[in-house]
């Protein structure tokens, strides 16, 4: 009895260290750590910097988005095929005018559309302004505007109503402290693809879109031109 005492303990102990042993083994080997990680742990990351250009669905020499769906509307898709809207567009003065906010708030002046119909008075604006594009503001005081138009023989601006409610606005004050400016508003007053245009009620209502302004502001004059090139 006595000997079977002394063997219990050591066998009591061994099981101990094998059933130990065991769970370790368990542990480490027959669970997948991929069952005891949360949604956070299961997240890869790709790494790779490199994005091969097959790999994007773009094709470079597309318009933007916003571009298409302004091609789209009724007003532009009426003005498409018009020769003096396409020369207008492609015009590099109108390019450049059309990312001035002012110049776009002159463009929706109707005293300015006005003017556009009246040939003569365009022709007129256009000498008077490229004669003192350098100093027109000075021009405009009281006083030297009647003398600057005289010497533009432009005199009949003078008793224009439309004219000198023109001058009068601060997108005009504003758009004429640059002579680059300046010099692109009369070189686009002498095109005679403008004044056809200022009678066009399309053109009218495209000009009056903010989603045509956006586009012109954001210069896609050029870009709009390009894409008709294309079309035709």
């Amino acid at each position: 009895m006595n000997s079977l005492r002394n063997f219990r303990y050591p066998i009591f102990i061994g099981a101990g260290v094998i059933a130990a042993g065991a769970m370790i083994y368990f542990v480490h080997s027959g669970v997948n750590s991929q069952h005891t990680q949360g949604a956070i742990g299961q997240r890869e990351v790709y790494r790779d910097g490199q994005v091969a250009a097959a790999d994007v669905q773009a094709n470079p020499g597309s318009a933007p988005v916003a571009t298409q769906a302004l091609m789209q509307s009724k007003e532009f898709k009426a003005l498409e095929k018009n020769a003096a809207f396409q020369e207008l567009m492609a015009n590099s003065s109108f390019q450049l005018l059309a990312r001035n906010a002012q110049f776009l708030s002159l463009l929706r002046f109707n005293g300015f559309q006005e003017l556009a119909k009246n040939g003569l008075a365009m022709s007129q604006m256009a000498q008077w302004m490229s004669q003192n594009a350098a100093h027109l503001e000075n021009a405009l005081n009281a006083g030297n505007l009647n003398a600057s138009l005289a010497a533009a023989n432009a005199q009949g601006l003078a008793t224009n109503q439309m004219f000198q409610s023109m001058i009068r606005l601060d997108s005009f004050q504003s758009l004429i402290r640059s002579e680059s400016n300046v010099q692109a508003l009369s070189h686009m007053m002498s095109m005679q693809s403008f004044a056809g245009l200022a009678s066009n009620m399309n053109f009218h209502n495209l000009v009056m879109q903010s989603q045509f302004e956006n586009a012109l502001l954001q210069g896609s004059a050029a870009n709009l031109s390009a894409q008709m090139s294309i079309r035709e």
